[in-house]
């Protein structure tokens, strides 16, 4: 089965998240929301992944 992260539309998302996480840093990000959200849909290693090398700016 494939996995529903991996839909062209959840790519772009992830592609969005990653952009706020750089623009805007954790720090100013209610974090402990956006672990629980991630944790609950299974994208907590993404989540990490994209904090420990944001993307360019």
């Amino acid at each position: 089965m494939a996995n529903p992260h991996d839909h062209p539309t959840a790519l772009k998302d992830l592609d969005d998240a990653r952009d706020v996480l750089a623009v805007q840093g954790p720090e100013t990000l209610d974090m402990i929301y956006v672990r629980n959200w991630c944790s609950a849909h299974g994208t907590t290693e993404r989540l990490e992944t994209s904090l420990d090398s944001p993307p360019p700016l």
